[in-house]
């Protein structure tokens, strides 16, 4: 028969054997998930340039609609400001 404390020394024992390999293995299967992340997001960003690229006033029309909300957005607020003040 085995003792309770011989069998609580081989279990830790076995365990500082296994843990490293266990620990090891996680470190590599969050290191391939950040892999993965970083290739996905690299496709993306080469499709958005691709799109970019076909179409080189994407940046102008952004703009030019970003300023349109903004000026929309001015001018709705001073018809407001003017419409408390009567």
């Amino acid at each position: 028969m085995v003792s309770l404390k011989n069998f609580k020394y081989e279990i830790v024992f076995v365990l500082r054997k296994i843990l490293p390999t266990i620990m090891k293995e996680e470190d590599n299967s969050k290191s391939s998930k950040k892999d993965y992340k970083a290739e996905e997001i690299a496709k993306i960003m080469v499709e958005n340039m691709k799109k970019n690229m076909e179409d080189p006033d994407f940046w102008n029309k952004r703009e030019r609609r970003l300023q349109e909300a903004a000026d929309k957005v001015l001018k709705q607020r001073k018809l407001r400001q003017q419409e408390e003040r009567d």
